[in-house]
């Protein structure tokens, strides 16, 4: 499918607002989560959400890293209801992109209030921007933190749209990548391209 190529280049232009962890606590037993596999430019990717704002994207290679994705989500929402549906999922994005949209792009992110402020502080790096993880630090008020910092990053479960990938070593060297530092070398060159040439097809 060729458009399906699309939707998350043209989502990461969004700018996204987030709902923290506590936001269902009380509901959490009658939450529906629906779920399906994309192709992207850098592999095929598992997306999955929860009141029309994404919780989880992860991108896999083969079956095995499939079943892993699928039981981490199973795992983070334990009493949950679970179904895959590319119908519901394809238009929840499709809605993001519109020229019409009715909804506001969300994610939804759970962790701890640290967390969350680091996740929230990557929103804001612009696509073609790279960061050290000791800038990044900084710009969340907690500069001698930056393992910290660090180790956030690192459990981040919405690959690419929660901009993990723009993060790299004080060294210059891009370091590892929680869905390969081949992928997120592909998809820093590919920003960077971007930016050059905003208007190029994609």
């Amino acid at each position: 499918m060729q458009t399906s190529h699309c939707h998350l280049q043209n989502l990461s232009r969004l700018r996204w607002t987030t709902l923290g962890s506590q936001a269902h606590t009380h509901t959490q037993s009658v939450l529906k989560i629906y779920h399906t596999t994309l192709p992207t430019l850098w592999g095929n990717c598992f997306i999955a959400c929860v009141d029309e704002a994404i919780c989880q994207l992860a991108f896999f290679d083969n079956d095995q890293e499939l079943a892993r994705v699928k039981s981490q989500l199973h795992t983070n929402w334990q009493t949950a209801s679970f179904y895959c549906d590319p119908t519901y999922v394809l238009s929840l994005l499709d809605a993001f992109t519109s020229e019409q949209r009715k909804l506001t792009p969300r994610l939804h992110l759970r962790g701890s209030r640290f967390q969350i402020k680091v996740w929230e502080t990557l929103l804001d790096i612009p696509i073609g921007t790279r960061l050290s993880y000791q800038t990044l630090a900084a710009k969340t008020g907690n500069t001698r933190a930056y393992r910290a910092v660090a180790s956030a990053v690192a459990k981040n479960n919405i690959a690419y749209l929660l901009p993990c990938h723009r993060i790299i070593r004080k060294s210059g060297d891009t370091g590892d990548y929680r869905w390969g530092s081949a992928r997120k070398k592909t998809i820093l060159h590919w920003e960077s391209s971007f930016e050059q040439n905003p208007h190029k097809p994609i």
